[in-house]
């Protein structure tokens, strides 16, 4: 490809960035190189790298926009929504559904395992903030359709949270959506029976614990 140097100051971060995911997009991020980056963006390699270090750095600013897009969706949302879980829940990752059609190539491999010692993991401590802000989203999605307490609530969260994510995950590897709609129906329409159930908050609370345990909630990056 034959295109023109141009300095650090000649084009935007953001257009940088909107030109990296689209090409992710079209071909897979690992299928990219860096140089194949900055040629697109018509930089140096070394003016590129002035902006973004690696490909990670363009993924987690993708998750991140990704995530204040989705949560001022669902926040919307929220003002009507019935107070009704599975009808709440079916709407969300139906919502997810749509907005990350256009990515599934370069998100398929990310969602394909939990890595810790990889950056772009959904676990990872980089993405510590992003999941926390998600965790919120979802916690206040059980606060808006259970009657339970805050601490309730946030273990609710952070389950409904993974919940999504496994749903997302088997989506991005070509799985029936609507079959897998169809089950997790099924989940959101019995929890809040089981909310009901003696015993049922005292489970929870073991169930965070064995969480923490397989580094599936927060203070496993802090101990």
């Amino acid at each position: 490809m034959v295109y023109i140097a141009m300095s650090k100051a000649s084009i935007s971060k953001n257009e940088i960035y909107q030109t990296s995911i689209k090409l992710f997009a079209q071909r897979g991020v690992s299928k990219v190189t860096m140089r194949e980056l900055a040629e697109e963006c018509g930089l140096s390699l070394g003016a590129f790298y002035y902006h973004y270090k690696n490909k990670d750095e363009l993924i987690l600013a993708f998750y991140q926009e990704l995530l204040e897009v989705h949560i001022q969706k669902v926040n919307g949302y929220l003002l009507t929504a019935p107070k009704n879980l599975s009808v709440v829940m079916n709407w969300i990752c139906e919502s997810r559904f749509d907005e990350l059609s256009p990515y599934k190539e370069m998100l398929r491999p990310y969602m394909s395992k939990i890595d810790l010692d990889s950056k772009t993991s959904f676990f990872s401590i980089e993405n510590k903030s992003i999941r926390r802000d998600s965790v919120a989203l979802f916690t206040r999605v059980a606060n808006h359709c259970l009657s339970s307490s805050n601490e309730v609530s946030t273990i609710i969260g952070r389950f409904l949270w993974l919940h999504h994510l496994v749903v997302l995950g088997y989506w991005l590897r070509g799985n029936n959506q609507v079959k897998m709609i169809q089950e997790s129906v099924k989940l959101w329409k019995w929890l809040p029976l089981f909310l009901k159930l003696p015993g049922s908050k005292k489970l929870l609370k073991n169930i965070k614990l064995s969480l923490s345990r397989l580094a599936l909630w927060e203070e496993y990056h802090e101990k």
